[in-house]
């Protein structure tokens, strides 16, 4: 019963919506099409990308799949929310689609799980350097980042000795501190 309870809850709290965007091939072809996107019914802002397929729906309106070895990447653009590139990565073999955040030395990616409580969408950390795509999850999280910022030793002081406790905001901006020092 509290199964079927739970189900329940989520198909009422989610719903489908269409934003607008594109895919990018394999063979690098662009493609602009709208995408179905399931959003929590009570916020439109709440969105929970799909990370095995994505459902586009062509100029005709018939709906195409894509999974990720098929696509490079994929924008998403919609009203209420901001733009989103989400790409396949063959260091991962094309399992999953990940939400691009910064691409450098060190790229920063998120996975997106859905919360069965109808909130936010649930956040995992990836962090691709050297060609290791890193999945970077549980306790000491500032300690588990701050190994790939040692070769900045000053961007790697500043992580490491932050009084703040962890939060995504402050990550993203020092991966993105550290990627400035090595452009060219």
């Amino acid at each position: 019963m509290k199964k079927f309870l739970i189900l329940f809850l989520i198909s009422v709290s989610i719903y489908s919506q269409k934003y607008h965007g594109y895919v990018v091939t394999n063979s690098n072809d662009t493609i602009k099409c709208n995408f179905k996107v399931q959003t929590n019914m009570f916020n439109d802002d709440i969105y929970y990308p799909s990370s095995r397929t994505i459902i586009t729906l062509n100029g005709a309106g018939a709906k195409v799949k894509y999974k990720p070895d098929q696509l490079k990447s994929y924008y998403l653009q919609g009203p209420n929310i901001k733009n989103y590139k989400f790409v396949s990565l063959n260091e991962d073999d094309n399992k999953i689609f990940y939400h691009e955040v910064q691409k450098g030395k060190i790229s920063l990616y998120y996975h997106y799980d859905q919360n069965i409580n109808g909130g936010d969408p649930i956040k995992t950390v990836f962090i691709l350097k050297d060609g290791q795509l890193i999945k970077v999850k549980g306790s000491k999280m500032r300690e588990k980042i701050g190994v790939f910022l040692t070769d900045y030793p000053d961007v790697y002081t500043t992580w490491i000795n932050s009084n703040r406790s962890f939060d995504l905001d402050q990550m993203e901006y020092i991966i993105e501190l550290y990627n400035k020092n090595f452009r060219t």
